[in-house]
């Protein structure tokens, strides 16, 4: 039986002993996070932190940006709290997302065509880019805690200033050519149309220019009307015609102007608003004249379209005002056309009648002098071949 009260008794202290271990236990937990409670919620420490930049606020929680507050550092006249990143990964993805709210790239002063079709110039703007790295140093390690933090923003100059493009500026012609339309409204109405694309176009220093993508294609949604073209030799009726007038007008130019021509085709028969040797005719998809401004100046096409009359005009900055060149075309060889005498009843005795005219072909090669140089630069620019067509002949039947 006393065997028996040893056991209980030893239970029972037992109890009493993990009782008091738990108590012991719930009340240094109780005291710790008290005093965490404490620390966390007195007025000498708030949970956020304030990034300024000018007269904006940016305002994140502690938690945010993976910082979390481990004690006090206290110094001869100093207390303040401590703050330790647990994850640097989170603290730099904030502060790069940030940097994305504050950052501008800098703005280039550029030329530009306002609404009345004058050529102005678009001041440039500065860039500004926000500096992480130092304040991802001082924040992704254990440091002072502090409420608000400067922000550290660096300016970005833009590349070209407006000074830089008063130097480009294209105010002086460098050359003009017209060539005359014939008095056919439809195809003039596909002249205007196409024209006044290229009217006011811009072109950098170093920019190639495609006529066909600047122009677009010419279909009867765009107002384009049928007009003769030349297919294989042959005139036709198709949408667009008359546009290669315009096409033609602008290579003559640029050829004048001394600009790089880098793609360029020639009608499959003489054509006759420009001369021999120097027209371009454009299909689009398919042909197109290209060219690359391969001077130091901005230059500005402008064309215009009074009565029969289409002129075009290239203007730059004076370095290329003065530039003399001199355009000649030799005729290797010319191809007489044949006759084709087609029978007609009712023609009178001994009568004829012209079907329609015949025309010559022609090989030739063009080249391009440059005069302003000590001694004048001659270039090569393209080798043609133009067809015949032959002439119709209507002669009496015998």
């Amino acid at each position: 039986m006393k065997k028996d009260y040893k056991i209980f008794d030893y239970l029972t202290l037992t109890l009493r002993m993990s009782l008091s271990l738990i108590l012991m236990i719930m009340v240094i937990f109780f005291a710790i996070n008290s005093e965490v409670s404490a620390l966390q919620d007195s007025d000498s420490f708030r949970q956020d932190i304030n990034f300024e930049y000018g007269s904006i606020t940016y305002e994140y929680s502690l938690q945010e940006l993976g910082l979390t507050r481990i004690g006090k550092c206290e110094g001869s006249s100093f207390t303040s709290d401590l703050i330790r990143c647990e994850d640097q990964e989170l603290l730099y993805n904030k502060l790069f997302c940030l940097s994305k709210e504050i950052d501008n790239d800098p703005v280039n002063a550029s030329f530009h065509i306002d609404e009345e079709g004058n050529l102005i110039i678009k001041p440039e703007q500065e860039g500004c880019k926000l500096e992480i790295e130092t304040l991802f140093k001082e924040l992704g390690s254990t440091s002072q805690y502090r409420e608000k933090y400067k922000l550290f923003v660096y300016k970005q100059q833009p590349d070209i200033t407006t000074e830089d493009l008063k130097k480009k500026y294209p105010h002086d012609l460098w050359y003009q050519y017209s060539t005359t339309l014939s008095n056919i409204p439809d195809r003039t109405e596909n002249v205007r149309l196409a024209s006044k694309e290229l009217d006011g176009l811009l072109i950098k220093p170093g920019e190639v220019v495609s006529f066909n993508d600047t122009v677009g294609p010419r279909e009867k949604e765009r107002g384009y009307r049928e007009a003769k073209i030349i297919v294989g030799g042959k005139f036709e009726y198709g949408l667009g015609g008359g546009v290669c007038q315009v096409s033609s007008t602008l290579y003559n130019l640029l050829l004048m102007a001394g600009i790089e021509i880098m793609e360029r085709h020639p009608h499959s028969v003489q054509i006759y608003y420009v001369p021999l040797g120097r027209d371009a005719t454009v299909v689009y998809g398919k042909k197109d004249l290209v060219f690359l401004n391969n001077t130091d100046s901005y230059l500005l096409l402008k064309t215009s379209l009074n009565g029969l009359e289409l002129t075009m005009s290239l203007y730059g900055n004076e370095a290329g005002a003065d530039l003399e060149i001199e355009i000649y075309t030799k005729i290797l060889r010319k191809i007489p056309f044949s006759k084709i005498e087609t029978l007609d009843d009712n023609l009178p005795p001994g009568g004829s009648r012209v079907l329609n005219q015949g025309q010559n072909g022609y090989i030739t090669e063009t080249y391009r002098i440059f005069k302003t140089t000590e001694s004048p630069v001659e270039e090569f620019v393209s080798r043609d071949y133009y067809q015949t067509i032959p002439s119709r002949i209507a002669v009496e039947f015998q």
